[in-house]
């Protein structure tokens, strides 16, 4: 009997040493290369480095070149390239263990679903240094987020690669209803890039820069909220986006930023304090109607050119509520044209880079 016992327990030795084994070395042996694409091209490129140590690469092809900017920048930081690859891969877990899994989850597709009872809440332990927040790339279907809240995320950051936003949703669609970005940490509480979305019934509160920022997008934010952000609430570049129903209050800078070739349909709005509470710039426009301005530290609508290979602006905007004695401050730089319950603002000479510096078009 005791031999069979002996037997036994070295068996269940074994065992228990096998799945250690295999747990803690599970990346080797279940890892698929079935979607990595591997080029049997073959590339050439030249790395000449000056006298401080930056690399000059020449290449017959972009796809050369391409090759040389890996192969130096895995000679000055492979670690970081590394990281990267295996993030964008969704095989970073192997690499950071339980942080990177997380931004493992992420990538492949968000789907955080709660209740107005029950919200799923994603923040860290210690408030006080915040965390790296959440970053999803390239995902084939949509994300859908309900009732989900991240506080005090700051972006991901690792080495010299960074995101902008403390949520970021990169050439993946994404859905949000009754979500909250609360004390943003990154240069953007949300950055949506080259994507379909919509937003419903979202809160965003705090943040030191642009409370959502948004580019190359096609969606619609209804019925939101922005507060207290220290630049703009919503900053669009080169976008088709639908803006409805929604309030905003204490901005530092604007309430929508509108720019780079970008178009946007706002009604039925609420501004209560804002430097400008829409500005069109770069080839944008704006189409807006019964917008409610409470109060402005400088202009209602501003139409100008901040960049110019791009050319100017315009923006109409009827069934404006000004809640201020006198009439309604407006800018339209010469060439620009902003149009306002069907009277048109007179363009004027603008030195929009002084402007900036004084803090009157931007933070």
């Amino acid at each position: 009997m005791k031999k069979w016992l002996g037997r036994i327990g070295f068996a269940l030795l074994v065992v228990v040493l096998a799945v250690f084994v295999a747990l803690a070395s599970w990346e080797p042996f279940w890892a698929s290369r079935d979607g990595v694409r591997i080029s049997h091209e073959a590339y050439e490129a030249e790395i000449v480095r000056d006298e401080f140590g930056v690399p000059h690469i020449y290449g017959a092809r972009d796809r050369d070149v391409a090759y040389g900017v890996a192969l130096a920048h895995s000679e000055d930081d492979f670690s970081t390239l590394q990281d990267v690859i295996a993030m964008s891969r969704g095989r970073y877990g192997a690499i950071a263990g339980p942080d990177g899994a997380a931004v493992d989850y992420v990538y492949h597709l968000l789907d955080a679903r709660g209740t107005a009872e029950r919200p799923v809440t994603l923040r860290a332990a210690d408030l006080d240094r915040g965390f790296d927040g959440v970053l999803v790339l390239g995902t084939a279907g949509p994300s859908k987020l309900e009732h989900t809240t991240f506080e005090g995320a700051t972006g991901i950051a690792r080495g010299p690669w960074q995101v902008s936003g403390g949520v970021t949703f990169r050439a993946s669609p994404v859905e949000l209803f009754d979500c909250s970005v609360l004390d943003a940490r990154g240069e953007d509480a949300l950055n949506l890039v080259h994507l379909r979305f919509r937003m419903e019934r979202c809160s965003f509160t705090a943040g030191p820069h642009d409370l959502f920022d948004g580019d190359f997008v096609d969606g619609a934010v209804v019925d939101c909220r922005f507060a207290e952000a220290g630049e703009d609430a919503v900053d669009v570049s080169g976008s088709v986006v639908e803006v409805r129903s929604c309030r905003f209050d204490a901005i530092g800078d604007k309430a929508l930023s509108i720019g780079e070739g970008s178009r946007v349909v706002a009604s039925d709005c609420r501004i209560e304090r804002a430097s400008i509470a829409i500005a069109s710039k770069d080839r944008s426009h704006v189409d807006a109607q019964r917008i409610q301005v409470q109060s402005v530290e400088n202009f209602v609508v501003a139409a100008y050119v901040k960049k110019p290979e791009f050319g100017p602006a315009s923006c109409t905007l009827k069934e404006l509520t000004y809640g201020q004695p006198g009439p309604a401050p407006h800018l339209a730089q010469t060439g620009c044209e902003v149009v306002v319950d069907s009277v048109t603002v007179e363009p004027r000479a603008v030195d929009v880079d002084a402007l900036y510096e004084a803090g009157v078009l931007g933070k």
